[in-house]
């Protein structure tokens, strides 16, 4: 509950502030999007940095969660969740191999910041080139020597530290080492990225100086519908009636499950048919189970896209491709189908964790210390105590004995099946006791998100994925996806296979530790030609932290 009461709380303060006399009080959130560069191919991975800021552009470490998507002048592309800590997080995106050559925005707002409209939410460009793909007519020639020079030019103005290289020039599988001085001593984040200069220009790419100029200052008043993501995952659904127009009581309750070894389980905050679930940290793709429970089973749960879903439209310029450009794509599209898939080889895997801890059970029976019998029925009679299945109104169900001072009253439990709430005890009465490695039972009351139960019975298999159990149309079963995983590189001359990075480095949190200097280390791959380092960070007095340095790998 303690999360319920915190958010409604921020919801009020929002409102209040929001439509009041003292709008410049209420609570306002910036975004910055980092990438590894601006240039890609398609199948390449952007890499993305997100920061949260005040419309002051100081640090501001309140929402937990930045929407990121990919898109061309109207629709949604491709759409990522980053998840923050201290108001600083790191993710990445894949572009579709499908993707025609052009220019793409990339958005990224919180779920606080809808609250303001999409006008605030940060927006960048970034160009994709389709090798796979013949290009749309209409380009104009640019050469890459003008688009080079462009990107020197804004470099050499915009340099707040002093950047410098042990060498000029390398060889591939060289070690080198980058060199940061006058960095400021309260620098909140800071990030590098090396990765090769893009002979193709990109409107609109000035990194965080440019941000830095352009952040959209507060804008009033808060319609105060979005709650923000301060402790984690907001997820929400409408409950909706199977036959269409029926009305869901204020005794439905709602579910969500996340099936596991260790299952989670929550219950929904309604707002009328909206409702909505509070978890914490939810990382990488991992499968939930929503449903309802109370008077009738004539309902379920449909899970509602966190993302926008209208963007505002923007015309997009045409990406200028010629033949001058031909040898470097071609170099580049070839390094790209001999890289490894670091997604799959260093990124970790789906996590899920709550607020949520059930208490020790009163009994656990494993079902491997008994003589197993072929029906459930009987192996509750025989082993499991103060647990039986009974009829009641023409249906099966199970109750439990429990201790309740000086009485022991049967009562119905709420009953999980690998922490899926079961409504129909019919399926356990029919389930596969072979399947099933443990009962838990929790015969004192619990209260949970507001709910009173007189105790709990819980079934677990030993692969914890309810194999087959067949769940009705009140359930819904879908992959989720939460948070991008961690991205853990080791960047080391890998001298027993090809090396082809085109982003030789990429760093989106270095650590200063209040120093003004400071050395990195990073290797050459087997791609050779011009190479850009770019540095950008944050003080914590919202100063931007930029510098840029060209090399070549021979």
């Amino acid at each position: 509950m303690r999360q319920y009461i915190i958010l409604s709380l921020l919801l009020s303060l929002c409102r209040i502030q929001g439509f009041g006399q003292e709008p410049a009080t209420a609570l306002h959130e910036r975004v910055y999007l980092q990438t590894d560069k601006q240039l890609y191919l398609s199948g390449e991975i952007v890499w993305i940095k997100a920061l949260t800021v005040t419309p002051e552009r100081t640090p501001l470490s309140f929402s937990k969660l930045v929407y990121v998507e990919l898109l061309n002048e109207t629709t949604s592309l491709q759409q990522v969740k980053i998840g923050l800590s201290d108001g600083a997080g790191e993710g990445w995106m894949r572009v579709p191999l499908d993707l025609p050559s052009g220019y793409y925005r990339l958005v990224g707002y919180t779920r606080l910041m809808r609250n303001e409209g999409p006008d605030v939410f940060f927006e960048t460009v970034i160009g994709v080139v389709n090798t796979f793909r013949p290009v749309s007519s209409g380009a104009q020639a640019v050469t890459p020597t003008d688009a080079l020079a462009l990107i020197a030019d804004r470099a050499e103005k915009s340099n707040t530290i002093t950047l410098s290289l042990n060498k000029q020039s390398f060889t591939i599988r060289e070690a080198g080492q980058l060199q940061l001085d006058g960095l400021p001593d309260d620098v909140h984040t800071l990030s590098v990225s090396i990765a090769g200069k893009q002979p193709i220009p990109v409107p609109g790419s000035g990194g965080i100086m440019q941000w830095y100029e352009q952040v959209k200052p507060a804008k009033e008043p808060l319609s105060g519908k979005y709650i923000p993501e301060y402790e984690g995952h907001i997820v929400t659904g409408k409950i909706v009636a199977l036959d269409g127009f029926s009305q869901p009581g204020t005794d439905i309750n709602a579910f969500l499950c996340v099936p596991g070894e260790h299952p989670y389980l929550f219950t929904g905050k309604r707002n009328g048919d909206d409702v909505s679930f509070y978890l914490t940290d939810m990382t990488g793709v991992t499968e939930i189970v929503t449903t309802t429970a109370g008077s009738s089973d004539n309902y379920r749960i449909e899970i509602q896209s966190p993302f926008i879903r209208q963007h505002i439209d923007r015309q997009l310029p045409y990406l200028p491709i010629d033949s001058t450009h031909l040898d470097e794509l071609l170099k580049r599209s070839i390094a790209l189908q001999l890289l490894p898939n670091p997604v799959r080889d260093t990124l970790a895997g789906p996590v899920t964790r709550n607020t949520y801890n059930i208490p020790e059970p009163s009994k656990t029976y494993k079902l491997d210390e008994y003589t197993r019998f072929p029906k459930m029925d009987e192996l509750i009679i025989e082993f499991v105590l103060g647990v039986r299945f009974r009829m009641r109104d023409g249906k099966r169900e199970i109750i439990m004995a429990v201790i309740r001072g000086n009485e022991i009253p049967w009562i119905t439990p709420l009953v999980l099946f690998d922490g899926i709430p079961i409504k129909n005890h019919e399926l356990i009465y029919q389930y596969n006791p072979h399947i099933v490695e443990k009962i838990d039972l929790y015969m004192k009351e619990y209260v949970f998100g507001g709910i009173k139960y007189d105790g709990v019975i819980s079934f677990s298999t030993y692969t914890h994925s309810y194999p087959e159990l067949i769940l009705d149309n009140t359930y819904q079963i879908i992959d989720y996806a939460g948070t991008q995983p961690k991205y853990n590189p080791v960047y080391t001359d890998r001298k027993r296979q090809p090396d082809f990075r085109h982003t030789l480095l990429w760093n989106p949190f270095l650590q200063t530790a209040g120093e003004s200097s400071l050395q990195i280390p990073f290797y050459t791959s087997d791609y050779t030609g011009d190479f850009v380092i770019t540095i950008e960070g944050l003080t914590k007095t919202g100063k931007p932290v930029y510098a840029t340095l060209s090399f070549m790998v021979e």
